[in-house]
């Protein structure tokens, strides 16, 4: 069975002399670029299959890059952070992409290889879909991540799976049975399931914003547009 080419590193590092990640990926003969941030112009990149943060870059570099990353066109890159052990709780709070893992330090070398090769392949797996887009509000299907004019939505997986919905039938309003039968198929319904779910995707979505997006028509549904 041939043995598939090893991943495509983009290694972001700012100090190379003291990086142990640089030393594994080397050891392990990654093809490997090295940046020192994680800055445009894009196109200057070399293609890589996964981004990895080293273990040099503090954790506040950490989340700004992760956020310009996914704002670029490296969005549907799969990330890999190589973090302290005390960083482990926010970091798992903040990966909220499929795309996304981390590795805590120390680690063996075996620890990482593996994170980072089943990290690197996700994006194989995945059937990548097309941004959804209403004005200035995003919905990534790949990622899960919502934005807003450029800034994360924070949403529980029921409230995101209705974003998603009325995103995709933005043509039309969409009724509260349509949504709890696509939303909870066969299983029972909780009651009021719907109306407290758009109370909260209204406060995210719209509240902070001038331009309100989702709107309620008696009898027909909930429309976003």
């Amino acid at each position: 069975m041939e043995t598939p080419p090893r991943p495509r590193v983009l290694l972001v590092e700012p100090e190379l002399s003291r990086s142990e990640t640089h030393v594994l990926l080397q050891e392990h003969r990654y093809p490997l670029e090295v940046v020192d941030e994680l800055r445009p112009p894009w196109d200057a990149l070399q293609p890589c299959d996964i981004v990895v943060f080293g273990d040099t870059l503090s954790w506040s570099r950490m989340t700004e890059y992760r956020k310009r990353m996914r704002a670029s066109r490296l969005r549907h890159h799969p990330l890999l952070m190589v973090i302290f052990e005390s960083d482990a709780a926010r970091a798992w709070r903040l990966l909220t992409s499929n795309l996304e893992s981390y590795v805590t330090k120390p680690h063996t070398v075996s620890e990482f290889i593996i994170k980072l090769e089943h990290t690197a392949r996700r994006s194989e797996r995945l059937k990548l879909e097309p941004l959804l887009r209403i004005e200035d509000l995003t919905f990534d299907p790949n990622t899960q991540e919502v934005f807003r004019n450029g800034q994360p939505i924070r949403l529980t997986p029921v409230s995101r799976r209705i974003l998603e919905i009325l995103m995709r039938e933005a043509h039309r309003y969409v009724s509260k049975e349509e949504l709890e039968q696509r939303i909870w198929q066969d299983e029972e319904t909780p009651p009021e399931s719907v109306r407290p779910r758009i109370y909260q995707l209204r406060k995210a979505v719209d509240e902070p914003f001038p331009r309100k997006l989702i709107h309620t028509s008696r009898g027909m549904g909930y429309r976003i547009g």
